[in-house]
């Protein structure tokens, strides 16, 4: 029975050494994944923190250039405005003798005008020079056009050409008249 004793304990004895070892290889082998893991997940939060750092400047410099390129965009606007509104100054100032010519006459005369309405309101007739020159602004205006819109170019367009063709009706007017006296006076 002694025998049959020393084999149990034998067997138990060896079962409580297997189960220490065993025990102590998977907590070693436990603290060895802990560590592969925490070290894995470290790498991974480091590279997600340096991807949101870089993502951050990325949108704060394209909020930056968002921010310039509006300045810009506005400065390019107030030119556009500008030389616009100096064009229309310049219009009006070609026509301001027309303007005062119709304010100061009444409507029934306004088709029989005669040399001495011209003269009174120092009117000149525009030569062609005068006329390129309109062009020529009227080219340099269009490089702005993107910055105000179609809606106010257009309406710059329609303001253009109505106060270019009263001009025009006009300068036909006194050269005809002109003709006329001419013709008069040669016979």
């Amino acid at each position: 029975m002694n025998t049959i004793w020393t084999i149990l304990v034998s067997i138990g004895g060896s079962s409580v050494v297997t189960v220490a070892i065993i025990k102590w290889l998977s907590g070693l082998l436990q603290s060895k994944i802990q560590m592969n893991w925490d070290h894995n997940y470290k790498k991974e939060l480091e590279l997600i923190k340096a991807n949101l750092t870089s993502n951050q400047e990325t949108v704060k410099l394209a909020f930056s250039n968002l921010s310039s390129n509006n300045q810009k965009l506005l400065e390019k606007q107030i030119v556009a405005v500008e030389e616009i509104w100096n064009h229309i100054i310049k219009l009006r100032e070609g026509l301001s003798p027309v303007r005062m010519y119709l304010s100061s006459i009444p409507p029934q005369e306004y088709n029989k005008p005669n040399e001495d309405y011209f003269q009174l309101f120092s009117y000149k007739v525009l030569d062609e020079n005068e006329m390129n020159e309109y062009t020529i602004e009227h080219k340099k205006i269009e490089i702005h056009r993107l910055y105000v819109g179609e809606y106010i170019y257009n309406l710059f367009g329609i303001y253009r050409g109505f106060i270019l063709r009263l001009r025009i009706n006009f300068d036909s007017q006194k050269k005809r008249i002109i003709l006329l006296n001419g013709i008069l006076i040669n016979t």
